[in-house]
């Protein structure tokens, strides 16, 4: 089972779903939601009472700059939920996941049927994304903070409110990944994240 390591991948995904609007220039943006672990590829444990706390707050501030009302590109930096691991003898780890990395955003208008559909888009971002995974815990386990490089793929809806702003909605999932037993809590892995946010975006054009 798989359980600490996608905030850092997060945040990636959450970046690229920031842009609210495609127009041409700067952008910043700051999205806010929760995120979910997938623990099923955990290495198996000798601990039998292992149990996961996995879904947690999720953060993401970006900048990035949009080519055209199409395309564009970001980077993000993200913290996501502390995946929290329960063991015998009222043992805990706390895993926490940072995220920094680049993507790729490709924006897809509505059909402009109305004058709300007008100021609506549908975007898919895509990139890598550096994610840090730093533990502590309650036991003597050596326990060792680790980097990840894993694919991140984000979906969702932007809507412009004004000629600068604009407000999304974007679920993003990270790509986990394998690792062995390191201990007693089974640290040497990253788990596939699934992440939803809302987000607000400022355009300087």
């Amino acid at each position: 089972m798989k359980v600490n390591k996608v905030v850092v991948s997060s945040a990636f995904i959450i970046l690229f779903s920031c842009t609210s609007f495609a127009a041409p220039g700067i952008f910043v943006g700051a999205n806010l939601g929760a995120s979910i672990a997938n623990t099923a590829n955990i290495p198996s444990s000798t601990d039998s009472a292992l149990s996961y706390d996995t879904i947690g707050g999720a953060v993401n501030l970006n900048v990035g700059y949009n080519w055209s009302d199409y395309v564009g590109v970001e980077l993000d930096a993200d913290k996501y939920g502390n995946l929290i691991t329960h063991g015998s003898n009222n043992a805990i780890s706390d895993a926490s996941f940072y995220g920094v990395g680049p993507m790729l955003d490709f924006n897809i208008p509505f059909y402009e049927s109305s004058d709300f559909l007008s100021q609506a888009s549908f975007f898919v971002k895509g990139g890598m994304e550096y994610i840090y995974k730093s533990i502590s815990n309650n036991t003597q386990d050596d326990e060792t903070n680790t980097w990840f490089f894993t694919p991140k793929l984000t979906a969702g809806i932007n809507m412009e409110t004004s000629k600068n702003w604009g407000f999304n909605f974007s679920y993003s999932h990270i790509w986990g990944k394998s690792g062995i037993e390191t201990g007693e809590f089974n640290q040497g892995y990253l788990p596939d994240f699934d992440v939803f946010q809302l987000g607000l975006t400022y355009n300087f054009s």
